[in-house]
C-alpha cells in the first residue's frame, strides 16, 4: 500500500496549501484562510478515522504523523505543540522525510523570536539534503528577514549576507518565477534597511 494512494486527499490538500503559501491573497484573504482552515479540519477528522492497522510500515506511519502535524499546523494561527509533537514522531520513524522538517520549521516560526534558530535548523537540514529545493531557499530568506525584523540593528552581518545569498540563489534557480522574484526583492529591500 503506497502512501500516496492511502492519503491522496491529504496530499492534494497539501499541494493546494503550498500553492496558497506561494501566492498573495487578494481582497478575499480572510475568506480564503477560512476556507483552507475548514478543509484542513475536515481532512484532520478523516485522518483520525484512518484504521491504524493499515499502517504497516514505518514509512506509512511516519507519513501519517507528518500529515497530522501538517494539518494541525495549518489550522492553528499560533504555535501548536501537538503539531510539533506529531512532526517529531514522524521524523523519529523516517528521518529523511524532508516535508516534515519544513513543516516543523514553519511551526517553530510561529513561536517568534525565541525559536528562530530551531526553525532555521530545520530549513538548513532540508537545504543540505536537497539543494535544489527553491522553496527552502525562499523560506530561509524569509526566515532571515524575520530575524532581521525581530533583532533590528543588533543582528550580525553574517545573517544579512546569508539572506542576500539565499535570495540570489532563488532568483538564479527560477528567473521566470514571479513569486520568487517578488519574495527575493522583499528580502533585498529588508536587508538594505539594516
Amino acid at each position: 500500500m503506497s502512501d500516496s494512494g492511502v492519503f491522496s486527499r491529504q496530499i492534494s490538500f497539501i499541494e493546494s496549501i503550498n500553492q496558497h503559501q506561494n501566492t498573495n491573497f487578494k481582497r478575499d484573504r480572510d475568506k480564503q484562510l477560512d476556507k483552507v482552515t475548514r478543509k484542513a479540519k475536515g481532512l484532520l477528522y478523516k485522518l483520525d478515522l484512518f484504521p491504524k492497522e493499515k499502517m504497516q510500515s514505518d514509512k506509512t506511519k511516519a507519513f501519517y504523523q507528518y500529515l497530522k502535524g501538517f494539518l494541525l499546523e495549518v489550522v492553528s494561527p499560533y504555535y501548536n505543540s501537538e503539531a510539533e509533537d506529531q512532526l517529531e514522531q514522524a521524523l523519529e520513524l523516517d528521518e529523511k522525510l524532508l516535508e516534515a522538517y519544513i513543516t516543523r520549521g514553519n511551526c517553530c516560526l510561529k513561536l517568534g523570536r525565541k525559536d528562530l534558530s530551531r526553525a532555521k535548523d530545520c530549513f538548513d537540514y532540508v537545504f543540505k539534503e536537497d539543494p535544489n529545493r527553491k522553496d527552502v531557499f525562499r523560506m530561509l530568506a524569509m526566515h532571515e528577514i524575520r530575524m532581521l525584523e525581530e533583532n533590528g540593528g543588533d543582528i550580525a552581518k553574517g545573517i544579512v549576507d546569508e539572506c542576500i545569498g539565499h535570495a540570489n540563489i532563488v532568483v538564479s534557480m527560477s528567473a521566470n518565477d514571479g513569486i520568487s522574484l517578488c519574495k527575493c526583492d522583499r528580502s533585498r529591500r529588508e536587508v538594505k534597511t539594516f
